[in-house]
């Protein structure tokens, strides 16, 4: 439990990181957290595309210009495992 203001509440995984020098040393713990499907979000300038998540946003504006279908978009955002299709109207 965490106290946060005059009460205590679980801890989530928003209140944690893993820090890596190179993002390239990331990738194990990527992979891990994949597997186990522990939502997570990779953060580095050399890679941005090669992330899930970079080439979900990659292909939510190649959806928006008619380059890739509406599927390939959701797939790349469900790739990415970032909860987002849990909570909004675009899931098929």
């Amino acid at each position: 439990m965490i106290e946060e203001g005059e009460g205590k509440r679980p801890i989530s995984w928003s209140d944690m990181a893993v820090l890596v020098r190179y993002n390239k040393f990331g990738e194990p713990i990527r992979r891990a957290f994949a597997r186990e499907g522990i939502p997570f979000i990779s953060v580095g300038m050399d890679t941005l595309f090669d992330a899930p998540e970079g080439e979900a946003a990659r292909l939510l504006f190649y959806f928006m210009a008619n380059r890739v279908s509406r599927n390939d978009a959701l797939q790349a955002w469900r790739a990415a495992n970032l909860g987002l299709l849990k909570t909004c109207s675009m899931t098929p």
